[in-house]
């Protein structure tokens, strides 16, 4: 059996949650920038396997996006 890497990366705010009550992410806007990325689409080619919680994952589905891992193994 080969060891694998594990990497955690977490989008949660102090209170445990990544949106507020209202399931708004508009916070998101603040810091987002026309063209940056943040070193996340390298991070995410890096990825091999994708765990996400299900209320994120219909989420993003319902804002209209195709789920962005869909080519990793995920588990919902």
């Amino acid at each position: 059996m080969t060891a694998r890497k594990v990497v955690l990366y977490i989008s949660m705010s102090l209170d445990g949650y990544i949106a507020t009550k209202e399931n708004d992410l508009g916070f998101l806007s603040i810091v987002e920038q026309e063209g940056e990325d943040y070193g996340y689409n390298d991070f995410v080619e890096s990825v091999d396997t994708d765990i996400i919680g299900r209320k994120t994952y219909e989420k993003v589905i319902a804002m209209g996006f195709e789920y962005p891992q869909a080519d990793k193994d995920v588990y919902k």
